[in-house]
This record gives C-alpha cells, structure tokens and sequence, in this order.
C-alpha cells in the first residue's frame, strides 16, 4: 500500500491516476480520466489521451521545450557571469635581444621532418658576444 494513497494498490494506474500530487498536475493540463476508460488499462488511457486531445499533447511539448529554452538562458547566465567576473592578469613583458657577456656563446637548434618526401633538416645558429654569428 502507498502511504500516501489509500484507494489502489501500487500500479501503474496509481502512478500515472491516482497518487494526489500526480492528479494535480493532470488537473491543472486540463486532463481527465473518462469514465468509460476510467477502470481500463493504462495503455488504452494513454491511446485515448493521444488520439483524443493533441492541443494537450502540444501542450506537453510546449512545456518540455520551454524548459530547455529556461535551462538554456540560465546557463547562457551563468555563462556570462563568470566572464564579467575579474579573470587574473598574466602580464607578458617584451623582451629584445641583447648581446650576451663576453666570452659566451648562444646556440639555438631547430629541425623538421618532412613526412611525404621522408626529408629531413636541421640548422643551427651560434651568437657570440659581439654580435658574430654562424648558421649551418
């Protein structure tokens, strides 16, 4: 038994007709159990309520779509709530070349592979303090 209901025995007829709460929702979407249909399946309700009433079907539809357009704003909110928060600075300075001290070198490597021709190539390039260089 349902606490909550006393009339049926847990069904399906008691989840979808007959628990209080969920007969208000049917009541408030203008739903109604016919009273030649009342003590007939749940299937043949539901054939009925189809075949019978499609404005409350669009209804139906009508809600769930508005729900997730309502989900969607609010995330779109949400969304736009963390972008006008204050996002941390990362300052990135400029920084030039500048000749190293004497007697020091800076080597720089790079290489590349190229796939189709299975060709590769690789360079190099040395600095020394005075601005002198060579490549390879």
């Amino acid at each position: 038994m349902c606490s909550k209901f006393t009339g049926d025995v847990k069904t399906s007829k008691h989840i979808f007709r007959g628990y209080p709460s969920v007969a208000k929702i049917w009541r408030k979407l203008d739903f109604e159990w016919p009273d030649d249909i009342a003590n007939g399946s749940l299937q043949e309700w539901l054939n009925y309520i189809v075949s019978t009433f499609s404005t409350t079907t669009c209804r139906i539809d009508d809600l769930i779509i508005s729900k997730h357009k309502i989900q969607r704003v609010e995330s779109y909110i949400r969304e736009v709530d963390v972008v006008q928060r204050k996002l941390p600075i990362r300052r990135v300075e400029n920084e030039c070349w500048k000749p190293l001290e004497a007697h020091f070198l800076k080597i720089n490597f790079d290489a590349t592979f190229q796939r189709n021709d299975r060709r590769s190539c690789t360079g190099i390039v040395i600095r020394n303090w005075g601005v002198k260089w060579w490549a390879q």
